[in-house]
């Protein structure tokens, strides 16, 4: 509520003597106060960026992963007009950056970095590229339609996190409130391409699985 509403409703009398600081609805947004991470509200009257560190709050301070300009719009002008790309491409494998053909169709953020989904002409697969392992990127030129789906894109999957029921009753509760587990279930509707990030975010196992956090959660998926 804005300084003017707030007087609206006060007795004339009291007016004078209320001074409005700030009203905030969510952590996130009380945080701003302390915290010059960046975040910027979108709510008329609340400072954005943060204002001088009160030393109350800390938070993890991440590199920025967004890749050159110059690829970054090679990378969207092939998506939104469905064209083909020369990139440069560096691997973790050790092998020598080379260039390849992609076909870019959309883009995926695993909470860290970006990705980009395309279709790999050389090994004939979709496959997810690291925006900024792209070194170089050349303008992108006509192609035609691709030769198959992106099925792990376009098929939709309902993650499912409970509790492992092998915990006592205490430390089940203890996981549904760490996840915001509601009713011993919590439902999660993604596309299949992205069901190993958010696990990964949520330091939780991968489809490969990971017998101690198995203790603790159990992980299921669904079509969505």
């Amino acid at each position: 509520m804005s300084a003017q509403g707030w007087n609206s409703i006060l007795p004339t009398r009291e007016r004078s003597n209320f001074l409005l600081i700030y009203y905030f609805t969510t952590i996130k947004r009380w945080t701003a106060l302390f915290l010059d991470s960046g975040f910027r509200p979108a709510k008329r009257g609340i400072p954005s960026g943060g204002v001088k560190d009160l030393g109350k709050v800390a938070g993890v301070v991440l590199p920025v992963r967004e890749g050159k300009l110059t690829v970054q719009r090679a990378v969207l002008r092939a998506i939104l007009n469905g064209l083909r790309l020369r990139v440069k491409y560096q691997t973790m494998g050790g092998k020598p950056v080379l260039w390849r053909w992609v076909r870019p169709h959309a883009l995926g953020h695993d909470g860290y970095r970006w990705h980009v989904r395309a279709w790999g002409e050389e090994p004939g697969l979709f496959l997810d590229f690291v925006l900024s392992r792209i070194t170089e990127a050349e303008w992108p030129e006509e192609a035609g339609p691709l030769p198959a789906p992106d099925e792990d894109w376009e098929t939709w999957e309902e993650l499912i996190l409970s509790p492992n029921p092998d915990l006592t009753s205490e430390q089940q509760a203890v996981i549904a409130a760490d996840y915001g587990i509601r009713q011993g279930r919590l439902k999660l509707r993604l596309r299949r391409a992205m069901v190993d990030y958010t696990l990964a975010h949520l330091r939780l196992p991968m489809r490969s699985g990971n017998e101690e956090v198995a203790k603790v959660i159990e992980i299921g998926v669904g079509i969505g």
